[in-house]
């Protein structure tokens, strides 16, 4: 097999504050995580009429596969329908906008470092390899193909945590910040065991009307107010603040309290509530790993085996 031409490389995120909210413009807290996604771009002539298209997992195991006419964009064959479709209008965008690299390529491989139900960021970092391969805006690309707020797209280019908002006009706003608990080996990310529906998350939120400005205020203020403690005592005060605050307005309960009451600490959601990660503090990270453990949890991580070392300076 040939090399590929090019290669690109995307890294996936976790969301610590502003879930939610940040689609109303929030501030949000959020950290670029040593795992990520290649694209590895293969092009030739526009004699080809064929592209490939394939995505594997971390084993290396080819999990989706399309083959796609260049001339229209139309699926030829795939093993999962269902993800071809969801595909179309990004293949559109690329197609309209640039057609000279779309006529040229011949095949697309991605290939995740993580487990593909872990929800750090499949489709945000094949957004972000994308737009790197063809030259196009990442965040335009992703209104285009499934919408959101752009948070992980701008945690796929990051070399640091990040606060990220959208302003007035729905345009990212991005500061790279250095930020690092007090006691960062007793802040631990735990894998629930389940895949969130984003969508219907943010369906449901949308559902319940415009949000009140001063919660869109409080979540900004606590999200600047992490990157700034300087105890963690405070820290976990802030993040049982944001509990609080946003199972309030869902009419939802927290995780903590419906999986980890006698916690000595704070459990907080990451994202779209009941999936994916959940973060945790408390004053015995040797106790924590122990009380998670025997309850069923194993994919505990402290706070520096998860973020992407960091590379900007401040």
């Amino acid at each position: 097999m040939t090399e590929p031409s090019q290669s690109y490389r995307g890294s996936g995120k976790l969301l610590i504050s502003g879930e939610y909210v940040i689609l109303e413009g929030a501030t949000g807290l959020a950290i670029p995580v040593k795992y990520g996604q290649n694209l590895d771009v293969w092009t030739g002539d526009d004699n080809e009429e064929i592209l490939l298209w394939q995505s594997e997992d971390m084993y290396e195991m080819l999990w989706f596969e399309a083959r796609i006419k260049k001339s229209d964009g139309s699926i030829i064959s795939t093993n999962k329908p269902d993800i071809a479709a969801s595909l179309a209008a990004l293949i559109k965008f690329i197609k309209d906008f640039n057609p000279q690299w779309w006529n040229k390529v011949n095949r697309l491989k991605f290939k995740i470092d993580f487990p593909k139900q872990w929800g750090l960021g499949t489709s945000s970092t094949m957004i972000y390899t994308l737009s790197e391969a063809t030259g196009l805006n990442p965040y335009e690309m992703l209104n285009a193909a499934f919408g959101g707020s752009g948070y992980d797209i701008a945690c796929a280019s990051a070399n640091s945590p990040i606060l990220y908002s959208r302003n007035q006009f729905g345009q990212a706003e991005v500061e790279g910040i250095p930020f690092e608990p007090i006691k960062a080996d007793q802040f631990i990310f735990l894998y629930l065991g389940n895949k969130a529906n984003t969508a219907a998350s943010i369906s449901y939120f949308k559902s319940l009307g415009k949000v009140p400005d001063t919660l869109i205020d409080e979540i900004s203020d606590i999200s600047t107010s992490l990157t700034k403690a300087r105890s963690h005592e405070y820290m976990i005060e802030l993040l049982q603040r944001h509990e609080y605050l946003i199972g309030t307005y869902l009419k939802m309960e927290p995780v903590q309290q419906r999986l980890f009451p006698d916690f000595k600490g704070v459990v907080k959601s990451l994202g779209a509530w009941g999936g994916d990660f959940v973060c945790a503090l408390s004053e015995d990270p040797m106790e924590d790993y122990a009380y998670f453990y025997n309850k069923g949890y194993f994919n505990v991580f402290p706070f520096k085996k998860m973020i992407k070392p960091v590379f900007q300076v401040f």
